[in-house]
Formats: C-alpha cells, structure tokens, sequence
C-alpha cells in the first residue's frame, strides 16, 4: 500500500542532510515508511531529483546515479516504473543525461521513433534520434 507521495525536495533533504529542520522532518517521514507503508516517487521526482543533485549540488554522475540506485533498492519505496529508472541510471555511466533516457524509455514504449532537437543527447546512442539541424526564422519576414 502507498502511505505518502514524495517530492523531489523532501528526498533531496534525506540524501544531502544540508538543512538541519528539513532534513530531520525528512528523515521522520522516512523513518515512518515500510515495506506495507511505502513512500512513491514518480518518474517527474526521479528527474527533478537528478537534476537538483547535479545543478545545484553539483553531484557527479556517479554520485547522484549511486543516490538513485540507493532508492531503487528500498523495501520502503514505491517508484515508478523502476525498470526504466535503472535502465536510464546505466546510460548515465556513459554520459546520459538521466530525464533524456527517461523520456526515451516512456516515448519508446509507445512511438517507434523519439526525436529530439538535442544533438548531444542523440549522439550518446541509447535511442534518441536527432530531428535538426534547427532553423531559426526571422519572425518579422515569416509568411503566415
């Protein structure tokens, strides 16, 4: 049974303990947690928590993907689509970034191609193809 959702910022506060109030309230709501209790963690969460622990913690990758992994392996939590988020957590071993493997994944299920203006993200070979090059318009001599 699902006890409580979870949001990125409650999570982060568990993993980098970097604001003493925040961080007991989070590892309270943790504490509370069990295998017949459990926390979720939608793949929105999952994103948002790797983007924070590399933007603004300025995590490594093999940081902030062994912070994810320590998730997955939780009795306590529930996560969406788990399979996706340790398939994306591999790509980032070779430089993924982890919310473009996870759109890959939930795109791929349903579309049998996914697209993207991101040259980078479509070179790291794990299934985005890259749908450029862009072309800007000069918006006072477009025809409509």
């Amino acid at each position: 049974m699902i006890a409580v959702g979870l949001d990125a910022n409650i999570v982060v506060r568990l993993i980098m303990q970097d604001d003493p109030a925040e961080s007991a309230r989070a590892r309270e709501i943790f504490g509370e947690l069990t295998p017949s209790r459990k926390g979720h963690i939608c793949q929105l969460v999952q994103a948002e928590i790797w983007w924070v622990l590399r933007r603004a913690y300025k995590l490594t990758a093999q940081q902030a993907t062994a912070a994810l992994q320590g998730l997955l392996e939780s009795d306590d939590l529930e996560l969406e689509q788990p399979a996706d988020l340790a398939w994306a957590l591999e790509r980032t071993a070779s430089g993924a970034d982890l919310a473009d493997a996870l759109i890959y994944q939930a795109s791929s299920r349903r579309a049998p191609r996914v697209l993207t203006f991101d040259k980078k993200a479509a070179d790291r070979a794990f299934g985005l193809e890259y749908a450029g090059p862009v072309h800007l318009v000069d918006p006072t001599t477009r025809e409509s």
